[in-house]
């Protein structure tokens, strides 16, 4: 079988959606019949190392995010000249348009664009990313595909004004074998937390922004705290602790600060998460939610907010609520709160089959390279 060569442009790699996805793909792709090149259009950033481990061969242009020459972009023809890929990928905007620029001087070979913004809104984006995504939608027929990580993102983006004529949606995969119930974690964290088997862990991973609406959540918990006196919320993300004024400000006008944790960034988000009994997404803005699929993939229940795909992901294994409804998410806390330790089993169980089923690395996996094979042996056969 022919080995395809895959050509991955991005514009850096750091820790992000993007960037995390393509680690897992890089990691899981079937190596006899595809092989990687990254371009990281910056730096090898964190997850360049991964990368090579992974099999992947990682190459950097060290441009800068601030201005763009055509000397960086030259360089970056060559490079594909030299490669000769069977098909090139770009994730996300800066990247997507450098992509299709190119391809003009590899007129054979295939383009595949990333979208993950599910709000575009001026407020939302900086008004340069804003710029780059509306000549993107004017570029957007010219791609073999433009892979949409959510259906509300492809609905954005469509609405914003890309044809949807090439549009698909790939979701976010998970390693089942990385975020999985775990007893053992579970005691560890709750000992390191200071809290008994028996008490009840909601948590909230995500880091501090407007758009995760934390506040609602501290608002919603009041309530639940004076009925379950033993209910806890562990909260972790970039700015997600006590020296975070705003935050504590809003535990202190809600009389809750004892029953919240605030652990700041952790390294070990499947231990924290298969530590819950139940995980909350409070956002009014989303595209798809990582922490809710390795929540569920945890058996873990969900409590989410109606945005972007959430509601999608959960399914019927825990309960969503509109955006921005501090009853009806204290409704939602309650209702979880009271379930029997067998009802709570059941539904963990119901929701890390749905990930099995629809969400699982393998099963994502697959959908990449069926999706590549179709690009390049539709341009020979078009040839």
């Amino acid at each position: 079988m022919e080995q395809f060569k895959i050509v991955h442009i991005i514009a850096g790699l750091n820790p992000g959606g993007a960037e995390m996805m393509l680690t897992k793909l890089t990691q899981s792709v079937a190596k006899e019949q595809f092989h990687f090149h990254i371009i990281s259009l910056s730096d090898e950033g964190e997850l360049g190392p991964l990368l090579k481990e992974a099999g992947a061969e990682v190459h950097t242009l060290g441009m800068s995010s601030r201005s763009f020459h055509f000397r960086d972009f030259w360089k970056l023809v060559k490079l594909l000249r030299q490669l000769k890929p069977n098909l090139i990928q770009s994730w996300m905007y800066h990247a997507d348009l450098i992509n299709s620029l190119a391809s003009y001087f590899l007129q054979k070979t295939p383009v595949i664009w990333g979208l993950r913004q599910s709000l575009l809104t001026p407020g939302f984006l900086k008004p340069k990313t804003r710029f780059l995504a509306k000549v993107c939608a004017k570029l957007s027929g010219t791609p073999a595909n433009i892979i949409c990580c959510s259906e509300s993102t492809l609905k954005a983006h469509v609405e914003f004004g890309y044809r949807s004529k090439n549009m698909i949606v790939i979701p976010n995969g998970f390693d089942l074998n990385q975020f999985k119930p775990d007893q053992g974690s579970r005691k560890k964290i709750r000992t390191e937390l200071n809290i008994a088997e028996g008490d009840i862990l909601f948590g909230m991973v995500s880091r501090f922004d407007r758009y995760k609406d934390h506040e609602n959540l501290i608002r919603a918990s009041k309530r639940v705290i004076e009925i379950y006196p033993n209910a806890y919320f562990l909260l972790c993300g970039t700015d997600i602790s006590p020296q975070n004024k705003i935050l504590v400000k809003w535990l202190n006008q809600s009389n809750v600060r004892d029953n919240f944790f605030l652990l700041d960034q952790r390294s070990d988000i499947p231990r924290i998460t298969a530590a819950l009994d139940f995980s909350v997404l409070c956002s009014h803005s989303e595209g798809f939610p990582n922490v809710v699929g390795e929540a569920m993939a945890c058996a873990v229940p969900c409590i989410v907010t109606d945005v972007g795909d959430s509601a999608n992901i959960v399914g019927d294994t825990g309960i969503v609520v509109p955006p921005k409804e501090k009853a009806l998410m204290t409704n939602a806390l309650l209702e979880m709160a009271s379930l029997t330790k067998e009802q709570k089993l059941i539904l963990g169980t119901r929701a890390r089959k749905r990930i099995e089923q629809l969400y699982s690395l393998s099963v994502i996996t697959e959908k990449y390279e069926s999706t590549y094979r179709k690009a390049i042996l539709g341009r020979k056969s078009s040839c």
